[in-house]
């Protein structure tokens, strides 16, 4: 039986603003995308044989390998580190610092087929699921088993202010969930590995199974991973993305179970409430598919056997009570542009976003003001976001940079 679900959002109005615009080097198999935090810049693209990243300079894509291996995710440390985890079942599988001034990867621990990597901001503690177990680290350097894993292949790991859920690849019980920092766990009542979850810190979670069984399907769950039902069955799903405005997405890898490519979903509606953004998608065979968080517009990237594509699929034209203009607009890049709102108000922070959501300038404002300027230098002709913060809420307006 579906339980009802308070959805973030009251009033879903769902628009392409833009058309798919193509992230990185084109005709790569892109198996996942990471972004730096709020403290540093940068995108890191996953793939097959190594990760690519992004040269603020030269604006290239600049590629990184480890004796071929797959780079499964990342995580931006500082700067010039990023934590990675690459395998393929080799004695080189394992967790890896990478350093971006040398270009080097020095290996910090071994685990075979490592599966995830994970943050988990409320213990800030880092987790790696591998075939053999669940490794813990409070730096990312030094790591220790978690011993009620220990010989289990863990898929997965999602986190919420209180509960830890984590899946393994195993007969009933096969999702287990920690209240108490990963101190004790307890089984939860699923008969499905979940190969990916999802959940924006609170209760809701949401897996899926890509097996193509009768328990192949979507599932989700109210109560902070202790009870989950199936939201509708179909084969080849391939990953979840929830994020803090509500919005949840859920992609296909591969064609022929009757649904395809990446679609919007609403909770506990069945496959009647998914809303799919297909058109122009140069692939549907999407291996991984990932939002953006502390960004307020509603960006989707999905990782293709073609390179990874992004869309703004709900932004712009949400903001129905925008209270400011910007001018000129067309404008050029020498130019300053001026913001004027309808009355003072105050102004934590304007960034100035790229159609692929990458944040090209950022000013901190901390002020009540009813004007101000702002340089657009630098930046390439194009259409972006201006994302203007109060504190209170976030509007968003589009410019036009000849």
């Amino acid at each position: 039986m579906k339980r009802p679900y308070l959805l973030l959002v009251s009033l879903v109005i769902f628009i392409n603003t833009q058309a798919w615009e193509l992230v990185g080097p084109a005709d790569i198999v892109a198996t996942n995308i990471c972004f730096a935090g709020e403290l540093y810049n940068g995108i890191m693209i996953c793939s097959d044989d190594g990760m690519y990243l992004n040269d603020e300079n030269s604006l290239q894509w600049d590629h990184y390998s480890e004796a071929g291996l797959p780079v499964i995710e990342g995580i931006f440390l500082e700067t010039e580190t990023i934590l990675v985890v690459m395998g393929n079942g080799s004695y080189s599988d394992g967790i890896y610092i990478f350093n971006t001034n040398t270009g080097q990867f020095t290996l910090v621990e071994y685990c075979l087929e490592p599966s995830f990597l994970r943050f988990d901001p409320t213990t800030s503690k880092y987790y790696v699921g591998h075939t053999g177990g669940l490794l813990v680290s409070e730096e990312g350097t030094n790591w220790s088993e978690v011993g009620f894993f220990s010989g289990k292949q863990c898929l997965e790991i999602a986190f919420d202010y209180v509960n830890l859920v984590v899946t393994v690849n195993q007969l009933p019980p096969n999702v287990y969930r920690s209240n108490n920092s990963g101190d004790t766990w307890q089984s939860s009542s699923s008969f499905s590995p979940l190969f990916r979850m999802a959940s924006y810190y609170g209760p809701n979670f949401f897996g899926m199974c890509p097996l193509n069984t009768a328990l192949s399907g979507f599932y989700s769950t109210t109560d902070g991973g202790n009870t989950w039902d199936m939201e509708f069955a179909s084969n080849n799903i391939s990953d979840v993305s929830y994020d803090q405005n509500g919005f949840l997405l859920v992609t296909w890898q591969n064609s022929g179970s009757g649904y395809e490519g990446l679609a919007i979903y609403e909770p506990g509606t069945g496959t009647s409430g998914l809303t799919f953004l297909n058109d122009g998608l140069p692939s549907t065979n999407i291996l991984r598919v990932k939002q953006r968080e502390g960004i307020d517009v509603h960006f989707a990237y999905a990782c293709t056997d073609m390179g990874v594509y992004s869309i703004l699929f709900l932004g712009v034209e949400e903001n129905l009570n925008q209270d400011f203009t910007i001018s000129p607009n067309p404008t050029v890049g020498k130019d300053q542009i001026k913001i004027r709102f309808d009355k003072v108000k105050y102004i934590n922070s304007i960034q100035v976003l790229s159609l692929e959501g990458q944040i090209v300038k950022d000013k901190t404002c901390n002020n009540s003001i009813d004007q101000l300027e702002l340089k657009l230098d630098g930046l390439k002709p194009g259409i972006y976001l201006i994302n203007i913060n109060s504190g209170q809420n976030t509007q968003t307006g589009k410019i036009i940079l000849k």
